[in-house]
């Protein structure tokens, strides 16, 4: 009786011990959980709707902002301690782990975000990350430019308290909207990415999420990671927009099923890049949308 109580104990602790990610008890969250904050501008500073995306983000396991509309933030020194106070505030009482910035230019990091960060002596108050919002293949600017503003931010990055690393998000591997591209293209700018990223975001936004259609792309940024003696970390983008993605989807299922989707069939898959891809979790575009499909 005593072995069979024992038993029955031990199997409760284990089931405590296990992050959840909402319908499915035995669900392991994945180590990043990230969630773009769209018009943060028009939060930052309301302490209700400050408390009310921490409050909201955090039950719906998300461990990462990435905070959108950080223009007139960041440039306006007057209200940095404002900033200061949301991040830290997100950092120790609500437990995320990151906090970044994401930006549409290298030098929005080599000078704002940089005055930012270095005015603050707590470093739990600067940003983690930064990220770059430049959809070079739909036509904004081209693949050449963006990758200048990457190296640009990698090289900044690397002169910061505590290191701030750099994201890049991707659509399609090639130049900009409409451009001819090759096979040998698409590895040329794979390449490229995986030099200066520390860690790259590919969206899979289809009403339906599968692993089909980011397979393509993940391999041909895992060949090139294995040739570079690297292995790419890598967040998978879902959308909550109504009606064109998957905010229906999530309406009845949590966040954390459609990366499972991604991640178990890419368990299961055998491609030539596989080797040199690192599933680390997901990330949701954006709050409003998000709130929206789980209010």
């Amino acid at each position: 009786m005593k072995k069979y109580f024992l038993i029955i104990c031990i199997s409760c602790l284990v089931y405590a011990c296990i992050p959840t990610g909402g319908g499915n008890p035995f669900t392991r969250l994945p180590e990043y959980r990230g969630l773009y904050v769209n018009k943060f501008d028009t939060i930052l500073g309301d302490t209700a709707k400050e408390n009310n995306l921490l409050r909201w983000a955090k039950r719906e396991n998300f461990n990462a902002l990435t905070l959108y509309g950080l223009s007139k933030i960041v440039s306006e020194p007057s209200i940095y301690n404002t900033l200061a106070a949301f991040i830290l505030k997100a950092k120790t009482d609500y437990g995320f782990k990151e906090v970044n910035a994401t930006r549409g230019k290298a030098s929005d990091f080599t000078n704002y975000v940089n005055a930012y960060n270095n005015s603050r002596t707590n470093t739990a108050e600067r940003f983690n990350w930064a990220n770059l919002e430049r959809e070079f293949w739909n036509g904004d600017n081209t693949f050449t430019y963006s990758f200048l503003q990457l190296q640009q931010m990698k090289n900044w990055g690397l002169t910061q308290t505590p290191v701030v690393k750099t994201e890049e998000y991707i659509g399609w591997l090639r130049d900009s909207s409409g451009a001819q591209t090759t096979p040998a293209r698409r590895i040329e700018i794979a390449d490229s990415l995986v030099m200066v990223v520390d860690r790259m975001l590919i969206h899979d936004y289809q009403q339906n999420v599968s692993f089909g259609y980011v397979e393509e792309r993940l391999d041909t940024l895992g060949q090139r990671a294995i040739a570079q003696g690297k292995i790419l970390d890598v967040a998978i983008i879902f959308s909550a927009e109504t009606p064109t993605y998957s905010g229906a989807y999530f309406s009845t299922h949590p966040f954390v099923d459609a990366y499972n989707i991604i991640y178990n069939a890419n368990s299961a898959a055998t491609y030539p890049g596989k080797a040199g891809i690192r599933l680390v979790g997901y990330q949701i575009y954006n709050y409003s949308h998000a709130r929206n499909a789980r209010p």
